[in-house]
Order: C-alpha cells, then sequence, then structure tokens
C-alpha cells in the first residue's frame, strides 16, 4: 500500500499498519472510505503537491512519521482528512450575515470519525484556531460539535455509522441552503 520513501522509511511496515488499520477502523464504523490502490509521500511530489484521489493518496508521511514529526497520530490524521468525505461541497469562505449551520454538523461528523481513528487531539485544535479566527462564538460552537459527536459516540455501535450518514446529509442540506 505505501511506496518507499525518504524519512519514513525506517518506520514503512508501521506506517503501512497505521494507515490500513485506521482505514479498516473507519469502514467497520460506518465511514465509506474506498480503500486506496496506492498511498505515497507528499514529499515525493516536491513543489508540485498532487491532490489525492480515491484510489491515489498523497500523505505527509515523511513530515509526519519522521524524527521531527508527531508520530503515527500524524498518520492517522492525514487517513482522517484524505478518507472522510462528504457527498456535496461547502462554501470556501464564511460571509457575514451567511449562515454557517453546516459548520455544526459538518466538523460533528469528522470529529466522530476522528474518534474512531483517536486523533481528535489534533482535529480539534486545528478547529478551534479555525473557529476563533472566524466566530464570535467560537468557544459555543466548538462546545456543541464536542457534544454532538461524543454523543455519537456513545450510541450503540451498529447505530454510529447511520449517525454518521445523517449528519453527513444534514451538513449538505444546511450548506445548499447557505448557497441560495
Amino acid at each position: 500500500m505505501c511506496r518507499r520513501q525518504r524519512g519514513a522509511q525506517h518506520r514503512l511496515d508501521e506506517v503501512h499498519d497505521e494507515v490500513a488499520q485506521s482505514i479498516t477502523a473507519l469502514r467497520k464504523a460506518g465511514v465509506q472510505v474506498t480503500v486506496p490502490r496506492t498511498v505515497s509521500d507528499s514529499l515525493l511530489t516536491g513543489r508540485h503537491k498532487k491532490r489525492s484521489t480515491r484510489s491515489e493518496w498523497w500523505l505527509p508521511l515523511s513530515q509526519q512519521a519522521g524524527a521531527n514529526g508527531p508520530g503515527m497520530v500524524g498518520v492517522r490524521y492525514g487517513v482522517l482528512l484524505t478518507a472522510v468525505r462528504f457527498p456535496c461541497s461547502f462554501p470556501q469562505s464564511f460571509e457575514a450575515g451567511q449562515p454557517v449551520d453546516w459548520v455544526v454538523n459538518h466538523d460533528a461528523a469528522t470529529l466522530w470519525a476522528a474518534l474512531v481513528i483517536d486523533v481528535d487531539g489534533p482535529y480539534l485544535a486545528w478547529r478551534r484556531g479555525e473557529y476563533n479566527g472566524t466566530f464570535q462564538n467560537a468557544d459555543e460552537v466548538l462546545a456543541k460539535v464536542e457534544q454532538r459527536a461524543r454523543d455519537a459516540r456513545r450510541l450503540p455501535a451498529h447505530r454510529q455509522g447511520a449517525w454518521f450518514n445523517a449528519e453527513q446529509q444534514k451538513a449538505c442540506r444546511n450548506a445548499q441552503e447557505t448557497t441560495r
């Protein structure tokens, strides 16, 4: 699944296992993840970054698993950001006066997936930074996102995937209302 690269080469088996286990955990929980044909280190693309597709993922493996990176939590975080896809697109920016209700549903669904593979810490840190620059009530929004995701994680395992899919659909409906 992973090609050999500089930086993460000494941990290639561990990186491979982490990617595979993360995909398996997400799929088992109900996330529709297409198993990629290849997972490659984005370091190989140089300055000309390639975008991941469903069949070919470009993750910062050397940066994450290398000596100065966060380790396997960083690899799992890369899997989260690449694997969790929504069946719609979202506004690229927030404009004053536009509803942003979709953010709560989007982020709660993504946080739930982050909890599944134990990368909620990095995800929440990133969103906290984004919220603080966007929302006047950033703490309230983040608390609502966290509560929704943690409540969903307490559901019986067989109901969590359905919750995730419903939350994705709510996010998409709310985003469509924003663009009207």
